[in-house]
């Protein structure tokens, strides 16, 4: 099994990167890619989802300042 990547926020909690295809958002004609965040590291992957072994090129990690959570923002 391959490793996801891993972000520490400012709280020391560990969240682990995934990705899951075909995932129809609202409003969106058609169906797409999402990245998101788990804090457990052997979560079983439900359909369409894989781990991420590193940032995607173009992303990279924000952490909110008022909860912690952490996520994927494009760079500008």
């Amino acid at each position: 099994m391959a490793t996801t990547y891993g972000f520490e926020n400012s709280k020391g909690i560990t969240y682990y990167l995934y990705t899951k295809s075909g995932v129809q958002l609202r409003g969106a004609k058609e169906a797409r890619s999402i990245f998101f965040f788990s804090k457990d590291p052997a979560r079983e992957l439900g359909e369409g989802e894989s781990v991420v072994p590193e940032v995607p090129e173009g992303y990279f990690v924000e952490e909110s300042a008022r909860n912690g959570f952490v996520y994927l923002k494009k760079k500008k």
